[in-house]
């Protein structure tokens, strides 16, 4: 067999390989545990597929959701998800990744409305004529922030590995992060004005909130120590936990790790980058329960420093190999270390886009033996946004 195939067709065809590979990923032949209701919080979900966040670029200058955007999530809630995990949305129009990012702001509030019931109304034409579970990513660029389409980066601290080469950064300071802190909690009272069912707080893939994780290098109370570097996330979601007037669902996204080398990473191993530790990630895990965080969608690595780790790609340059198989086995042994060790933390398994037609089979198989509660797609959902509807007719 080929090991450089650029898609399995049957589930045999991926167990051989992971057989021949020697690793540990589960796989089903019965997919029926995707369709079954999950509850989250007060909530309970339609099914357990997640549409996880994919920007669609369809904002207006000052962020405001158009007419296309409307039609994007239509279409994802016609389809079937039970949780609909918006794609990310800065805080403000100084800290956009592009010129049509999605902004909450007072300004764009009714648009987002609109958005969310277009949204419920659409789901009634799914196959579990229920609304999903609408989760808005809320984010601030951090390093990736752009100004009329030129990079502006804002960082945590400098980083030769990271830095764009003849760019300057801004380093934020700590008294920035401080008036920031409330800026979350604001943004997350106005998407509950909104009328979403949780807010999403984005600490993966080397935006802000993740960079905040990696800054052993930074000096002051936001950067050192665990303690430190754990901070922010801590103080946001303590002031929103006790903020009365809130009472939308938390979640976060967050890197399980990042395969960056130290010290510029985040719960990778100290001699091996590649391999993960994920000592403080349990902390992070333990906080998060305790700070009434419903759910974690875990995700990994760093898509603008290496692809492979979180994203092993089927085509295009990054060629189909045996590592995208290992990366994978990465993302899912160490999210079945952190739901078994946290089992009343819903966690969505992510990059189960990667090969298709066997992600279904690896998704429920994942479900089944604990990897995670729920399952995320990603770019199979851009592809096929009716999917979850297809699977409910064959079973």
């Amino acid at each position: 067999m080929e090991p450089n195939k650029p898609n399995y067709k049957t589930a045999d065809e991926f167990r051989e390989d992971v057989s021949r590979l020697g690793l540990n990923i589960p796989v089903s032949d019965d997919i029926s545990v995707l369709l079954e209701p999950y509850k989250i919080g007060s909530f309970t979900l339609p099914n357990r597929i997640v549409f996880n966040p994919v920007e669609f670029h369809t904002a207006t200058q000052g962020g405001m959701p158009t007419e296309r955007s409307f039609e994007k999530y239509r279409q994802l809630s016609a389809g079937g998800f039970g949780t609909l995990w918006l794609e990310a949305t800065a805080i403000s129009n100084s800290c956009k990744s592009s010129e049509t990012q999605f902004v909450m702001s007072d300004e764009n509030l009714e648009a987002f409305k609109e958005l969310v019931r277009n949204i419920n109304d659409a789901s009634k034409q799914s196959a579990t004529g229920k609304k999903p579970y609408n989760v808005l990513q809320l984010t601030h660029s951090g390093r990736y922030t752009e100004k009329n389409g030129v990079h502006t980066p804002i960082v945590a601290f400098n980083a030769p590995i990271l830095d764009m080469p003849g760019v300057e950064n801004h380093i934020i300071t700590d008294e920035e992060l401080e008036v920031m802190e409330d800026e979350f909690v604001r943004l997350t009272y106005l998407s509950q004005l909104a009328g979403f069912d949780a807010v999403e707080f984005k600490a993966c893939h080397g935006y802000l909130w993740c960079e905040l994780l990696q800054a052993h290098t930074r000096e002051g109370k936001y950067g050192g120590s665990y303690e430190n570097r754990t901070r922010f996330m801590r103080n946001v979601l303590t002031k929103i936990k006790n903020d009365k007037r809130i009472t939308v669902d938390m979640t976060v996204r967050i890197n399980m790790f990042d395969a960056i080398a130290h010290p510029y990473g985040w719960c990778n191993d100290a001699k091996n980058h590649r391999l993960y530790d994920l000592t403080e990630m349990h902390a992070v895990m333990d906080e998060l329960e305790a700070l009434n965080v419903r759910a974690v969608n875990a995700t990994m690595g760093n898509g603008y420093y290496e692809p492979m780790v979180n994203s092993p790609l089927t085509f295009g340059k990054y060629r189909p190999s045996d590592e995208r198989l290992i990366c994978f086995s990465n993302t899912v042994n160490a999210c079945r270390e952190l739901q078994q060790k946290h089992p009343r933390m819903p966690i969505v398994l992510s990059a189960l886009s990667m090969d298709t037609p066997v992600a279904f089979n690896i998704a429920a198989g994942c479900i089944n033996e604990g990897v995670a509660r729920l399952a995320g797609f990603a770019r199979l959902s851009v592809k096929y946004p009716d999917f979850p509807n297809k699977i409910y007719k064959k079973s």
